[in-house]
């Protein structure tokens, strides 16, 4: 008679392989129709194209390319010019289409729309011996000069005596006591920085007036 060898219940745990068949649970999904439905109809879609293209249906022409942006020329400045009206006419004339046209105090701006016209702006300027240039310049900062001892603005005194007066500006004061704004007999005076300019400073009557000229240091 055979004897089992013993085995405890730990190992026979252990050392038993169990064959467990997991089966799916059954779950009710109501969008079941519409997914093999809609797969359905994919397929009739992706056989609908293929007969369509094979039966010589034009397709769609790829989109060209923008064409390159032209670049505008550089403005022309020109200055010097009293009579800025008429000669924008006839400047103006000389373009095959007409530039834009701005005037201000200083100069005047043409903005050509092509190269041909640029060049030809450039050379009725350099034929005529017109002080021009292609790049707006920086404006000079004016000659400020401070006078003194005057009791009333003198802007056409000194534009009579050939001072290239910008502004006159009379300064002014607060009183401490009573907190009220008290002119001053000072006036600052802002020049075209020129040739003559300069003479202000040698400059010591005005309007049979003593004045004291000194810079300006604001």
């Amino acid at each position: 008679m055979e004897v089992e060898r013993f085995i405890s219940p730990k190992n026979y745990i252990r050392s038993s392989h169990f064959e467990v068949s997991v089966k799916p649970l059954p779950t009710p999904n109501k969008f079941d129709v519409l997914q093999d439905s809609h797969a359905d109809g994919n397929d009739n879609l992706h056989e609908d194209c293929i007969d369509k293209s094979d039966q010589g249906f034009p397709s769609h022409p790829p989109t060209p390319p923008a064409p390159p942006r032209s670049l505008k020329p550089p403005a022309i400045y020109v200055y010097g010019i009293t009579d800025k009206y008429s000669f924008s006419k006839s400047l103006a004339a000389v373009c095959q289409d007409r530039p834009t046209i701005k005037h201000t105090s200083d100069f005047i701006k043409f903005q050509p729309y092509s190269k041909i016209d640029f060049d030809k702006l450039q050379t009725y300027c350099v034929q005529q011996k017109l002080q021009f240039a292609t790049e707006l310049r920086s404006p000079e900062r004016p000659l400020k000069v401070l006078l003194r001892k005057l009791p009333f603005d003198i802007f056409e005194d000194l534009t009579a005596l050939g001072y290239p007066v910008i502004a006159i500006t009379q300064l002014y004061g607060i009183d401490k006591q009573t907190r009220t704004k008290l002119p001053y007999h000072l006036f600052m005076v802002s020049l075209l920085k020129q040739q003559h300019s300069h003479a202000i400073f040698k400059q010591r009557y005005v309007l049979h007036y003593v004045v004291e000229v000194e810079p300006y240091r604001g």
